[in-house]
């Protein structure tokens, strides 16, 4: 698993993603992803980084979380597919209280396809088989 490629993504992609705001964390993110080590990652990735995070490792606790909080919401990471939600479901329902909600899905290289029709943002993540991403077109979408 390329970790370090994968957080220099990650980092250039929020950073492109999110204003810059003095004196607060950077922006304050939703993770929401099934797997509890690349969650933890990209978390502590955030957190290094000064942004806040807000975690979730199934759709029906990101949604829990979403309506709870009581700020806004700058972005969603979300795996394309969680256990009990679609990644775009997830989406569509957290933007009813957070209309400026952005929306970052993370995918296994294998289903980069899937988001050459999308209008939201794809970032791939290293492959379950332990393969990394090949070198080319690493974000499909827009």
């Amino acid at each position: 698993m390329d970790v370090g490629g994968f957080r220099s993504r990650l980092w250039r992609y929020i950073k492109a993603t999110l204003l810059h705001r003095q004196g607060r964390p950077l922006g304050v993110v939703l993770v929401a992803e099934k797997s509890d080590a690349l969650r933890r990652k990209v978390v502590d990735t955030l957190r290094a980084r000064c942004y806040e995070t807000l975690e979730a490792s199934n759709g029906a606790e990101a949604v829990r979380i979403g309506a709870s909080y009581l700020g806004e919401i700058d972005l969603l990471l979300t795996d394309v597919q969680l256990t009990d939600f679609s990644g775009w479901d997830l989406a569509e329902i957290l933007r009813l209280d957070h209309p400026r909600l952005k929306v970052l899905f993370l995918s296994p290289a294998e289903r980069a396809p899937v988001f050459r029709l999308a209008r939201e943002r794809a970032l791939q993540t290293p492959s379950h088989t332990g393969r990394t991403n090949p070198p080319g077109d690493r974000m499909t979408g827009h």
